[in-house]
């Protein structure tokens, strides 16, 4: 086993699964090495040690934008194993270790038959006679279950194993010549392993027949349970391909490679489900609604998050006005939605309380109302100058009025009830709080988009017949 300082020892690997390499010094003496081996031993730990060093400023740099696109093996360092075979070379990517020197390269006996399944932890299997090969009973399997809201226990569903049969065979087309990179015979990578499950939805108390239902489909990555990120196997591995001065145009062509299968996958998928993106943007915004409610923001903080996604008060906003000054009042918000809907929009403070103790209203809660109406006046006594300098074309004296204020957990049924006979009162008055406020959008995206799921992440869901 050699690294990059070119120090040439007898060495031992250990397959542990689902750990890396372990790599020991052994007593035996070493095999007889030609100076023609030895001479490509070394261009080969050159090159890897360069073209990870590509990988690295590449990413950090010029393709900085897309970094989080990538695959795990490109996105972060990894120490890389090259193994020389009797009739290959495999490489094996891991999490880099500050402990071990960037990149190994060493020599085998064995064929790519009996060291690939080792290498890889049974996922792939190079078999002398692919048409007679019975893959082993042991190996990584993805088992996926289900669960009822009524009961405890999971049932299984599905039961498979991963495996992937490689061939050496050069394909009739031929290869590329240098500088491009070696043949690779097939680049595996613990998380380039996408799963489509396809299903139906039905609402709650639906009579569940088959073919009735919401068609979906669920895209997920499985976390395989091994110790290395990628693994490539190369039949060819001749002298002429390794050198260091080719390795950044490798690097680039992998990133870019990488690009587009992952451009490909989602397109494909968005083309079925035009919607896709548009949800999976709504979820985020919504998360992060979520998430600066529960921080306990003050007005400011809300106002700029609000400002800056208008869809969190009306979905289908068409346009929006932050602090419009309406006479000597000045609204949070007005905004505008089809087809010539115009709504007032007085922000007060999530920590505020709607009731008191008693029942009654807060002074918080009035004063909110107050101010509602106060631009109400302004607007019934000078709709001129509310056209001619505010240019709010077709505003109506008495338009739409939203208050956004306090949190759902301060409200009782009775204040729930309340609030809706204040509201009553002002027919175009809404009065609701802040998680009342995220409920709305949630309901109206979903309206709109389709269904909004909490998944875990890396779980991608698309609706084909949306």
């Amino acid at each position: 086993m050699s690294d990059e300082k070119k120090t040439v020892k007898c060495g031992e690997l250990r397959f542990v699964a689902g750990k890396p390499l372990v790599l020991s010094d052994s007593d035996r003496e070493l095999p007889q090495i030609t100076e023609k081996e030895t001479k490509l031993y070394k261009a080969i730990g050159i090159t890897l040690d360069a073209f990870l060093k590509a990988i690295s400023e590449l990413v950090s740099g010029k393709y900085a934008s897309v970094s989080s696109i990538l695959p795990s093996y490109l996105r972060n360092p990894c120490t890389l194993y090259a193994i020389c075979c009797q009739d290959g070379l495999i490489l094996r990517y891991e999490q880099h270790d500050p402990n071990k020197k960037p990149v190994y390269v060493g020599m085998c006996a064995e064929k790519l038959s009996t060291i690939l399944p080792k290498v890889s932890e049974s996922l792939l299997f190079c078999p002398e006679n692919p048409a007679t090969f019975v893959p082993p009973s042991t190996g990584i399997s993805f088992v996926m279950s289900t669960k009822s809201p009524n009961k405890s226990q999971e049932e299984k569903k599905l039961d498979f194993k991963f495996y992937g049969i490689v061939s050496k065979e050069i394909p009739p087309q031929g290869v590329l010549p240098p500088p491009n990179k070696p043949f690779c015979a097939i680049g595996v990578g613990k998380d380039s392993f996408s799963i489509i499950l396809k299903g139906e939805e039905f609402n709650k108390g639906e009579i569940l027949t088959l073919g009735k239902g919401k068609s979906f489909l669920i895209r997920f990555t499985p976390d395989l349970p091994v110790g290395w990120k990628r693994i490539e196997v190369y039949p060819i591995f001749h002298e002429e391909y390794w050198h260091s001065e080719y390795a950044r145009q490798w690097a680039e062509y992998e990133i870019l490679s990488a690009i587009v299968q992952q451009n490909l996958i989602r397109a494909d998928l968005e083309r079925q489900d035009p919607m896709a993106n548009a949800r999976k943007k709504a979820a985020i915004m919504l998360k992060q609604f979520k998430e600066l409610l529960d921080s306990q923001p003050n007005e400011e903080t809300l106002q700029k998050f609000l400002e800056s996604n208008p869809q969190m008060i009306c979905p289908v906003v068409t346009k929006l006005w932050a602090k419009l000054k309406i006479g000597s009042f000045i609204t949070d918000f007005v905004y505008l939605e089809p087809p010539c809907v115009y709504t007032l929009v007085e922000l007060e403070r999530p920590d505020h309380v709607l009731f008191r103790k008693d029942g009654q209203q807060t002074e918080d809660l009035t004063h909110a109302i107050d101010q509602i109406t106060n631009w109400k006046r302004f607007l019934e006594d000078n709709p001129d100058i509310v056209k001619r300098e505010l240019k709010l074309e077709g505003i109506s004296t008495d338009p739409q009025k939203l208050v956004v204020i306090g949190r759902s957990a301060t409200l009782s049924q009775e204040n729930r009830r309340k609030l809706t006979t204040i509201m009553n009162n002002q027919p175009k008055l809404t009065i609701m709080t802040y998680d009342d406020l995220y409920e709305r959008a949630k309901t109206h995206i979903e309206n709109l988009l389709g269904p909004l799921w909490e998944t875990a992440p890396g779980i991608e869901i698309y609706y084909p017949d949306h």
